[in-house]
């Protein structure tokens, strides 16, 4: 498996302990949940922006009818 390295300040590495001690997992897995979760995110918008597109032809062609 594939490894990162990330740099974080003080004050972020201070809030990402803190975040994972609340959530009970440890820093590494936070950090990793909160990456998919944006690629995730990302792709959904990505797929919504497609959607809307196709959907605007279609209207766009409708109107021309």
């Amino acid at each position: 498996m594939a490894a990162l390295n990330v740099a974080f300040n003080d004050d972020e590495m201070d809030e990402l302990r803190q975040v994972a001690e609340a959530e009970g997992v440890s820093m590494k897995t936070l950090v990793h949940k909160a990456t998919i979760h944006s690629l995730h995110e990302r792709r959904v918008r990505m797929a919504t922006k497609r959607t809307v597109d196709a959907l605007a032809e279609v209207n766009k062609r409708l109107a021309e009818l």
